[in-house]
């Protein structure tokens, strides 16, 4: 038990350590073929004439977990290592106050002035502003409307959709359009399976898979 050396065949393991940079307080042990302390994965001993613990120090345990393991080999001092700052020092001692010092002689109220001129009234809040009409979504044909409201999508989606289907979405509010998934019959002059989209003046954009 440190700071005496540890023995043969020992072992421990440390879980819930924080995510933060280690601090090696002390690191003495055998090389990584004997005793080693394992964070992410990694062995930490004294490996030939490299220190470990330097090159543990500051390392994060990104999983929390802190493994140590000593063979049969001779035991050393072993390692203290930390993942919370030195308290931190004592402040020093606040000096005593100054006595304190005479009150100097009181001054006579000062005699009211003339009353204060009244608060003008608030002036009449505004009127609010009725509230906006819900805009409704309705389908006329084959296609659904998703359960959250916020899409539409061809009949029997995913599964593929049948011949001569046809439907009409209105009342799609005048917001930037998301295409989640399009795939259709490619053609040219929409001779074959396309989308129309349709703006206030009636000029329509019409989306095909060419």
């Amino acid at each position: 038990m440190w700071p005496d050396d540890y023995e043969e065949y020992q072992w421990c393991t440390i879980t819930g350590v924080p995510a933060v940079p280690l601090q090696v307080r002390y690191f003495d042990g055998d090389s990584c073929d004997y005793s080693a302390l394992t964070v992410n994965g990694i062995n930490f001993s004294n490996r030939g004439e490299s220190d470990d613990g330097l090159l543990l120090h500051g390392v994060v345990p990104l999983d929390g977990v802190l493994k140590w393991t000593s063979n049969d080999e001779d035991g050393y001092d072993g390692w203290v290592v930390c993942w919370v700052d030195a308290p931190p020092p004592s402040p020093p001692p606040v000096p005593p106050s100054p006595p304190s010092l005479p009150s100097p002689p009181s001054i006579p109220p000062t005699p009211p002035g003339p009353p204060a001129t009244p608060p003008t009234p608030p002036a009449t809040p505004p009127t609010p502003a009725p509230p906006a009409t819900p805009v409704v979504v309705e389908v006329s044909g084959l296609c659904n409307i998703t359960s959250d409201g916020g899409c539409v999508q061809s009949p029997n989606w995913p599964e593929h959709y049948g011949n001569f289907e046809s439907c009409i979405i209105t009342g799609v509010p005048a917001v930037p359009l998301q295409v989640r998934f399009f795939e259709v019959e490619s053609g040219f002059e929409c001779e074959n399976d396309y989308l129309r989209i349709d703006s206030a003046a009636k000029r329509g954009r019409t989306l095909q898979r060419s």
